[in-house]
């Protein structure tokens, strides 16, 4: 019995100093898109203007995906001012039913790292046709 209540002290301590590991102040916080969206209304009026125009959305976002490989999911981080966010996690079908995984690292899905050179010498190469 002596064990168990041990044992159970223990976890509980763990448990109540775990949950408070991360604190509030260190966590970032994105700033909504919308916020931008004027929404002029009056009290005591019942019309409401919303303005579309003047909505500024993000046009292109650096995305950085890296495999985790406890839980098998890609985890995504957004590039925002120099700064990765992370934005969510992705189940990528391919990346079950092929040997080698897809990422940042590894966008091709090579094997070997000679398919990995020649593809990136390709991609680059395709990319400079491109602009």
């Amino acid at each position: 019995m002596k064990k168990l209540k041990t044992k159970l002290i223990i976890t509980l301590l763990t448990f109540g100093t775990s949950v408070y590991a991360q604190s509030k102040d260190s966590l970032i916080t994105i700033n909504n898109v919308f916020n931008s969206v004027s929404l002029n209304s009056n009290i005591n009026s019942t019309s409401y203007d919303l303005d579309l125009n003047n909505i500024n959305l993000p046009t292109k976002n650096l995305l950085f995906s890296s495999i985790n490989k406890t839980t098998q999911l890609n985890d995504n981080y957004l590039v925002i001012n120099e700064a990765y966010i992370y934005h969510n996690s992705n189940f990528l079908f391919e990346n079950k039913f092929k040997g080698s995984r897809i990422d940042s690292y590894n966008p091709y899905g090579a094997s070997n790292i000679n398919s990995a050179l020649f593809l990136g010498v390709v991609g680059v190469f395709l990319n400079k046709i491109q602009k």
